[in-house]
């Protein structure tokens, strides 16, 4: 019965997926494809998630999809750890999303945890990496390191400050989200926060975007008050195109306009 299910679901994402690039084609503005609403009864257990509470790596690429092309596949350092694909391609994969973006965002697999990696050329041409763990284990950052050495030798690694999940909540990769967010908007007293809930971005991947938003714009009048925002003119319409269609990432019109006004008139 399960293996029906399984199916049923495959057959009906192919068949929205298809929908919406025909409306596409047409001019037609999608109203976007939620999977949750066709979700079978029990779900798949690798590539990052579990049985229980832990996001997979479809959620995750489902829940960042705004970020367009400035985004590495969550399932790639999955592959690469277990020789699924080898480094060479995906450093391939990654400096062709670097001629697109000047930053790229990588969910990182490892130890059944979620952490995000954001990858930058330096002024010199090295390739930076910028890991921010909600969950830090000695362990963890040992293993991701020797992944991201496999990949270049030569790349610097940054552990950055970052937020930090309560103990037995599942929600490293809401936390990766929350961390794209607060990257894109310049939210600087995010990363000041020590601990913090982030149950609120238990909604269907596709509205996980929209709900980080709205708590890291809350957290800045109760944790961070006023603040300077350091973005120019260009990357603010950068930040509002990789939002999407609304109705596809859940983002009310209310909290692009709140964005803009946080970005051109800081309180």
């Amino acid at each position: 019965m399960q293996n029906d299910h399984a199916e049923l679901f495959v057959r009906i994402e192919r068949i929205a997926k298809a929908v919406e690039v025909e409306e596409r084609r047409q001019g037609v503005r999608s109203l976007g494809y939620d999977p949750d609403h066709f979700r079978p009864p029990q779900r798949r257990p690798v590539w990052g998630g579990d049985w229980v509470q832990c996001l997979d790596d479809q959620e995750l690429d489902i829940a960042l999809r705004p970020l367009g092309r400035s985004r590495l596949p969550a399932r790639l350092f999955f592959d690469l750890a277990r020789g699924m694909t080898t480094s060479s391609e995906a450093l391939q994969l990654l400096h062709s999303r670097l001629e697109c973006s000047r930053r790229v965002f990588a969910p990182v697999h490892c130890r059944h945890h979620w952490l995000l990696a954001i990858f930058e050329l330096t002024e010199e041409g090295t390739l930076r990496a910028r890991l921010l763990d909600s969950a830090p284990s000695p362990c963890v950052w040992r293993d991701v390191q020797r992944l991201l050495y496999e990949l270049e030798p030569e790349m610097l690694i940054v552990h950055n400050r970052a937020p930090r999940q309560g103990r037995g909540t599942f929600e490293c990769g809401l936390f990766v989200v929350a961390n794209c967010v607060a990257t894109l908007l310049n939210a600087h007293w995010w990363y000041a926060i020590d601990e913090v809930s982030l149950a609120e971005l238990r909604v269907p991947p596709g509205k996980m975007w929209g709900a980080a938003v709205t708590v890291i714009n809350r957290l800045e009048r109760t944790e961070g008050g006023a603040h300077e925002c350091a973005m120019t003119h260009g990357e603010i319409v950068a930040v509002l195109a990789q939002l999407g269609p609304q109705s596809v990432v859940g983002i009310r019109l209310a909290s692009t306009i709140a964005i803009v006004l946080k970005c051109c008139c800081p309180s």
